[in-house]
C-alpha cells in the first residue's frame, strides 16, 4: 500500500521518505514528516539547452545565448533597485540585510542599532536574491505529479567524513556562494536532523570556517575566506 501512487499522472512521479520528527515538544506523541527523495539536480546549462533544442525550433546555442542575455538583464534591473516580474514564471527581487562585523574573538555578528537614524548606506548589504513563483507556474506543477513512498531510500543518514564534508562544502559554495540546510541534505544525502546538527556544529567550532546568515526566512551558510 505504501508504494501505491496517490495521484493518477504517472509521467511525473515524486519519491518521498517518512521521518520521525526529532526533538518533538509534544510529550508522549511521536510525529512524522515527509521529505522528497531527489533523483538528481539539473545543473549544466548544456543539458537544459539540449533538451529545449530537441523540443523547439531553437538551437542549443540560441538557448544558451538567451539564458545569458535574460540573466544579465535581470541582474541589471535588480542592481537599479527594480523588481523583475516575468509573467508565467515569477518575480525576482533583492533581499537586503544589515552588514555583519567581527567581534573581539573574530566571530561575525550582525550589527545592532537602537535608533533608526543610526543606519546608513554603509550598514546595509544585498544578502541574496529572492524569487516568488508566479501562480501560473505554480499551477503548472501542483496537482500534476504522482506521489510514491520510497521505503528504503535515504531513510537514515549516512556517515560523512570530515574530509568529504569540507571538500564538498567548499566546492558547492565556490559555485553557488552559500548553502542552505535543504541543499546540504541533498548534497550529502543526510536527514534534516543530521543536516541541522552538522551545520550547527560547523559554525560553532572554536575557529569556524563557515558562518550562518539569515536571508529572508531562510538561513544560509557561507565560508570565511577561500581556504579549505
Amino acid at each position: 500500500m505504501h508504494n501505491e501512487l496517490i495521484m493518477a499522472n504517472e509521467k511525473y512521479t515524486i519519491n518521498f521518505s517518512v521521518y520521525a520528527t526529532p526533538d518533538n515538544a509534544i510529550s508522549g506523541e511521536t510525529l512524522y514528516h515527509v521529505r522528497q527523495v531527489n533523483s538528481q539536480m539539473i545543473k549544466r546549462e548544456d543539458d537544459l539547452a539540449d533538451v529545449i533544442e530537441r523540443n523547439t525550433s531553437f538551437t542549443s546555442a540560441d538557448v544558451k545565448g538567451l539564458i545569458t542575455a535574460v540573466r544579465d538583464q535581470i541582474a541589471e534591473y535588480l542592481m537599479q533597485g527594480n523588481t523583475v516580474s516575468i509573467k508565467g514564471l515569477g518575480q525576482f527581487f533583492l533581499q537586503l540585510g544589515v552588514r555583519k562585523e567581527k567581534d573581539a574573538d573574530g566571530h561575525m555578528h550582525r550589527k545592532r542599532f537602537t535608533s533608526p537614524d543610526d543606519i546608513n548606506g554603509n550598514d546595509v548589504i544585498v544578502e541574496g536574491i529572492g524569487f516568488k513563483c508566479d501562480k501560473e507556474f505554480r499551477s503548472q506543477i501542483l496537482g500534476q505529479v504522482a506521489m510514491r513512498r520510497a521505503e528504503n531510500l535515504a531513510m537514515h543518514s549516512r556517515e560523512v567524513s570530515r574530509a568529504e564534508l569540507l571538500v564538498g562544502l567548499d566546492n558547492y559554495c565556490r559555485e553557488n556562494g552559500h548553502i542552505t540546510r535543504s541543499e546540504f541534505q541533498r548534497v550529502f544525502g543526510v536527514t534534516r536532523y543530521m543536516a541541522d546538527k552538522m551545520l550547527t556544529d560547523l559554525v560553532s567550532e572554536p575557529y569556524p570556517k563557515y558562518h550562518r546568515e539569515k536571508v529572508g526566512a531562510v538561513y544560509v551558510y557561507k565560508k570565511y575566506g577561500d581556504k579549505i
